[in-house]
């Protein structure tokens, strides 16, 4: 049966994930399944948004025995981009764009190669026999279930150019909070061109956009640091010679980002693509949204970190009162196999 919480999101997002974990352990315990330590892990969502830090620190002080990974894609990647960077984050190995085309063909200025990963769990602790369970905040939900897509459709190659036997099935699990799995109209609202599904001129997005690209350019490691974009797979760079008005009037990117796989149309075709894998009868799947919980524009702030400044229009700061606390949030948990599209 479904399940109506009215609780503040955090303490929501704590009650479902300790719900989560206490149901898988139920099932380990079940199998009889002791030599094996179970994997939770966290895909954030776009801008890096996701399971705040004091919940992740509450699991795993309750359950010291199991080990949670935190991944870092790219916070405005593709869900393809992203997908791909987890399995390799996971696995090891030099990261392969490639893998996730899926029939077409890389962007302009977009490497095909990426980061050297040294592997959280390696190819000797990721199987059938040790799934690992996820935990998807907001487009890391899509990008979990496109991992699965991947997995199941044997895609990822090692660095010798041999492909990898995988399957579906390396995922026992996927727990869903706030997944933006059919897509959301927010990004037409803010300046996402219906027509041709890149930023309009002056917009927010175009903005943010800008933004990006100089982050991209001037390439300071500090910078990089702190804020984890990961696109250093772009020849967008000083070092390559491109300037910066070139960068700007170029645009790399518009066609192979967040924003344009967060639309409803990018993202019915992503869903029909998985609809041919998946669901797989062997994992689990959970899904878990609520209403607004907080005033739009802090919200805002907070989602998209240190570029929030850049996405608030005044008229929208000026009426943010419209969206107080007095909406109480309803969470909603199905449990059970879902359909392709899930929560």
């Amino acid at each position: 049966d479904d399940v109506i919480c009215r609780l503040p999101s955090q303490e929501q997002c704590c009650k479902v994930l300790l719900l989560d974990v206490d149901l898988i352990q139920a099932c380990w315990r079940k199998m009889e399944r002791n030599d094996y330590r179970p994997v939770f892990v966290f895909i954030d969502g776009i801008f890096g948004g996701g399971v705040s830090n004091h919940v992740r620190v509450h699991l795993r002080k309750k359950y010291p025995a199991y080990c949670f990974l935190d991944l870092s894609c790219g916070p405005v990647s593709s869900v393809a981009d992203r997908a791909v960077e987890c399995f390799y984050e996971l696995y090891g190995g030099r990261v392969d764009y490639s893998c996730g085309l899926d029939g077409e063909t890389l962007e302009n200025g977009h490497d095909r190669f990426g980061r050297l990963e040294a592997g959280l769990l390696g190819p000797s602790n990721w199987s059938e026999t040790t799934p690992i369970h996820i935990f998807a905040y907001s487009l890391g939900a899509p990008t979990a279930r496109y991992l699965q897509y991947l997995l199941a459709k044997q895609a990822f190659i090692d660095e010798m150019g041999r492909p990898i036997r995988t399957s579906a099935s390396w995922i026992a699990s996927i727990c869903t909070c706030q997944a933006v799995n059919n897509g959301t109209d927010a990004v037409y609202a803010a300046g996402l061109s219906r027509r041709t599904l890149e930023p309009v001129a002056m917009s927010p997005m175009w903005w943010i956009f800008n933004a990006i690209y100089l982050l991209v350019w001037l390439n300071l490691p500090l910078l990089n640091r702190r804020l984890g974009m990961r696109l250093e797979h772009w020849q967008a760079r000083r070092e390559h010679g491109v300037g910066l008005w070139r960068l700007l009037t170029w645009r790399p990117g518009v066609k192979n980002n967040a924003a344009r796989d967060l639309c409803p149309i990018r993202m019915a075709d992503i869903n029909a693509r998985i609809a041919q894998e998946l669901p797989c009868a062997e994992t689990r799947y959970v899904a878990c949204g609520s209403c607004c919980t907080s005033p739009l524009v802090p919200s805002l702030h907070r989602a998209l970190g240190p570029l929030g400044p850049l996405a608030e229009p005044r008229w929208l700061a000026r009426n943010s009162t419209h969206y107080s606390m007095r909406h109480r949030p309803r969470l909603r948990v199905a449990l059970g196999v879902a359909d392709a599209v899930g929560g």
